[in-house]
Formats: structure tokens, C-alpha cells, sequence
């Protein structure tokens, strides 16, 4: 999976540092698609196996909270009232 490679390619052996991998999609792409298809059935695990990999996969709550932090920094998104 292109998520796990990239995070591999920055987060080496030794490495002394945090790595932390940041993923942008966009909404209406395939991998905005992909997205929602991957983070339904990692919920179908949770519930059906009860064990959640999701964090294993992404951590999209605080990927979501860093994104939205980043763009209304930048004026890109409009505060939600």
C-alpha cells in the first residue's frame, strides 16, 4: 500500500526523529473513494473480529484534526460556525 510505503521510505532503522506521514485527498478522486472503502471495512473488522487495526492503518482523527488545523491557518477553508 503507497500510505505504508511512503512511511517507510522516511522512517529508517536509527532514525532519531518523529516521523510523521501526512496524506492529502481530495474529495471526488479515487483516492477519496478509496478512502471511504478502506475506512468502512477496517470498521467491519472492529465490529466483527472486535479489533480495531484502524490505527495500525491510518490515524484518521488526528490526520483530520492536524489537516483542518492547516488549512484554516492558511485561509483555505472556512471556520465551521
Amino acid at each position: 500500500m503507497r500510505i505504508e510505503q511512503r512511511i517507510g521510505r522516511v522512517d529508517r532503522i536509527g532514525q532519531r526523529h518523529v516521523v510523521r506521514a501526512i496524506n492529502f485527498v481530495l474529495e471526488d478522486t479515487v483516492e477519496h473513494r478509496v478512502r471511504q472503502v478502506l475506512e468502512t471495512k477496517l470498521e467491519v473488522i472492529a465490529q466483527e473480529f472486535g479489533v480495531d487495526k484502524a490505527s495500525d492503518v491510518m490515524d484518521s482523527v488526528e490526520a483530520e484534526a492536524m489537516f483542518v488545523g492547516v488549512h484554516q491557518q492558511h485561509g483555505l477553508l472556512e471556520e465551521q460556525a
